[in-house]
């Protein structure tokens, strides 16, 4: 008996390991600093890069996320943001999740500096198998009361969590990477409470354990609704 559920668990551990990890690199701003006790929820469709493009067909698949952020006070905002991948010809679901930070200064009327450090878990199914951390500088900028913009730069590294890959040339490297990231940002207030944010991020990565690099783009198209005081 204990050998057939040894063998069972070793089994279900084994189909749930995939030899690539899907992320999000979005920030998916607010339409405008969240404020203390504001909640901004969104919602997103977006590419999802590979970690090892290599090892699959493509260098991202499309997958949905969303985004639920908090203002703990006039400056400072904590977000919990999950994505997963939408690919049909994936057997095993792979999806993640983040703890966000945004602490932001006013710098003229309308004009942001945002610090957005993040920390984050990727899965395949239902077992953790990675993880990142990244950090960035962003500036927003609100041409209007209905048109806004953002851009920045950062950086980030990932490693895998509680298994080892089997490398291209069969040796012992560290399995892990490192990316520079951008972001490029469009948003539009369609309603009083309501906004579409649309934004790219090239990211430029290097994977050092398959030692490869490559650049690479991951858009996302998103709606957001912000509550709670103004």
């Amino acid at each position: 008996m204990k050998t057939n559920t040894l063998i069972a668990f070793t089994l279900v551990l084994l189909s749930s390991c995939s030899r690539s990890l899907v992320y999000s690199p979005a920030v998916s701003l607010p339409m405008q600093p969240l404020s203390e006790n504001q909640i901004d929820l969104q919602g997103s469709a977006e590419l999802l890069p590979e970690s090892r493009p290599s090892q699959y067909s493509g260098w991202a698949v499309p997958g949905i996320s969303g985004q639920l952020t908090y203002g703990f006070s006039s400056r400072l905002a904590i977000g919990l943001r999950a994505w997963g991948d939408m690919s049909n010809w994936n057997p095993t679901t792979r999806s993640g999740f983040s703890l966000n930070a945004q602490y932001h200064w006013e710098r003229a009327p309308g004009r942001y500096l945002y610090l957005l450090p993040r920390a984050g878990i990727a899965l395949s199914g239902s077992w953790i198998q990675g993880y990142g951390f990244s950090n960035a500088l962003v500036w927003q900028r609100k041409r209007s009361e209905k048109l806004g913009y953002y851009f920045g730069a950062g950086v980030a590294y990932g490693h895998t969590a509680t298994i080892r890959f089997s490398s291209n040339n069969g040796d012992n490297r560290q399995s892990m990477g490192f990316a520079g990231l951008a972001h490029l940002g469009l948003q539009w207030a369609f309603a009083k409470k309501a906004y579409l944010n649309l934004e790219a991020n090239p990211i430029f990565l290097i994977n050092t354990y398959d030692q490869e690099q490559w650049l690479l783009l991951s858009p996302q198209l998103s709606i957001g609704y912000t509550l709670g005081p103004h």
